[in-house]
């Protein structure tokens, strides 16, 4: 298993000694791996990720609405391609519980949704 600790020392460690192409083809390694590993390491932050640009995109398309730019179907396009986000976020959430008990807290929030 990747220990990130170790990763992390051992780039500052390589960030102090001097510029050979060795450690830089060494530094250039540690990089990816720590790169890949933060922005892969969970489909459920990847997902939430997506949450925010959706609801910011809403936002404008409801605000040219108000202010007469654009029609209430732009507004019902974006609000689904928000909820479609949000949807996926919980699915994925979903998906990566361990236990009954984190499925249970899940599916009761999601029931007492009512409007």
């Amino acid at each position: 298993m990747i220990n990130l600790k170790e990763i992390r020392e051992t780039i500052e460690e390589l960030e102090d000694r001097d510029n050979s192409f060795q450690n830089c083809e060494r530094l250039a390694a540690l990089y990816t791996i720590i790169d890949h590993h933060v922005n892969n390491s969970s489909p459920v932050i990847q997902e939430y990720s997506d949450i925010l640009p959706s609801y910011q995109l809403y936002c404008k398309i409801k605000t040219k609405y108000e202010l007469k730019e654009l029609n209430e179907e732009a507004v019902s396009v974006a609000m689904k391609t928000l909820c479609k986000e949000i949807k996926e976020f919980l699915q994925v959430l979903y998906s990566n519980t361990e236990m009954e008990q984190e499925r249970m807290e899940l599916r009761s929030m999601l029931k007492s949704l009512t409007f």
